[in-house]
């Protein structure tokens, strides 16, 4: 009634009842002859949790119709009725107006559950959200919408999330079978790893460990070390190893380096890093020439620029995900810190090559 009274005469209504099978018959028969002339089925579903457990019910009933499928869900929660009654006629039609597809409003919903300001989050909703996307039919509708779920997600690799579809096409075809998705190729866990993996293979492993035995070794050549933070390693075995350094004054109240290393050995909190820290202080630095304090500095400034490197490609999937959406301050906040770290980077690079 509601819709009605907006000027949306096509409106209908399940009466309390579960949309189902019997429904979709019944909308079918009713579209007959307008699929090819924009006709379309929009759901109003409330805001709450059982509107969004409708909606997924919905979803499951997707492919009975020829025509497409939308959903209209006011963002504070309002049904249509109650819509109407607090802001008028107009606020329900400009909601059916403003309905999203079917597709988009689940995957949507499935990434609400995930933070996709860190690259761990991502994935995860990515993987979470990649059924939904392989279970489109249409190959160029659902190449579109991998499309788009990169750019919802701000992973900004339309590849890696295309490969993942697929692998979760290829698990739904198994059904019966080993329907799990075939497994990237992942890291092969090291004797000094402990639980986390840890690919002596990644050039970043690699050119953090050897800035973490300068600073084990020759932390008088390692000027700039007690800088890094956390963010500037991209595994936890080395924050471990960098928080146990900075909790002993940093690099800067080494005087003696073999007490130094002693000192960093007995102070580790279980045996798998006071191993790892054996390692460290007994594997050559992998170096040409003769190491000195250039060469030292050149490796940790190279930490660094990944680092900033890292943090700016994080930032630049934030602010993808951000475009369009109503979170202007958030918006405006991710760009300010994009454009200091962009000076950084330039003023690194300067004093490098200075």
């Amino acid at each position: 009634m509601a819709c009605h009274d907006a000027g949306v005469t096509t409106a209908v209504a399940t009466c309390g009842t579960s949309f189902g099978e019997d429904h979709v018959k019944i909308l079918r028969r009713m579209l007959l002859g307008r699929t090819n002339q924009g006709g379309r089925v929009v759901f109003t579903f409330d805001g709450d949790k059982a509107g969004h457990k409708a909606a997924v019910r919905a979803f499951a009933e997707e492919h009975g119709f020829t025509s497409e499928t939308y959903v209209a869900v006011q963002s504070d929660g309002l049904d249509p009725c109650d819509l109407r009654f607090q802001h008028g006629p107009q606020a329900v039609a400009d909601l059916v107006d403003g309905a999203v597809r079917l597709y988009e409003f689940m995957i949507r919903n499935v990434m609400e559950g995930y933070d996709l300001s860190s690259p761990e989050g991502r994935m995860a909703a990515l993987d979470a959200a990649a059924p939904i996307v392989a279970s489109i039919r249409d190959e160029g509708v659902r190449r579109n919408y991998g499309a788009s779920l990169d750019r919802w997600t701000g992973i900004m690799d339309e590849a890696l999330v295309q490969r993942r579809v697929a692998q979760h096409m290829r698990a739904g075809a198994a059904r019966g079978g080993d329907r799990r998705p075939r497994a990237e190729s992942r890291p092969v866990p090291t004797p000094d790893a402990g639980e986390a993996p840890y690919d002596l293979r990644d050039p970043s492993v690699q050119r953090e460990r050897q800035a973490l035995k300068i600073a084990v070794q020759f932390p008088g050549l390692a000027r700039g070390f007690d800088e890094f933070t956390d963010e500037d390693f991209t595994v936890p075995q080395h924050r471990a190893v960098r928080a146990l350094i900075a909790q002993h004054g940093g690099v800067a109240a080494a005087h003696d380096p073999q007490v130094w290393v002693n000192d960093l050995r007995e102070a580790a909190p279980n045996d798998a890093q006071r191993d790892f820290l054996t390692r460290l202080a007994v594997e050559p630095v992998e170096f040409y020439g003769e190491l000195d304090g250039h060469y030292a500095t050149q490796m940790l400034g190279t930490i660094r620029t990944h680092s900033i490197n890292r943090r700016v490609a994080n930032l630049k999937s934030e602010l993808a995900r951000l475009e369009g959406t109503s979170q202007v301050e958030e918006e405006q906040r991710v760009f300010t810190e994009l454009m200091r770290l962009q000076q950084v980077k330039r003023a690194l690079k300067e004093s490098e090559q200075g």
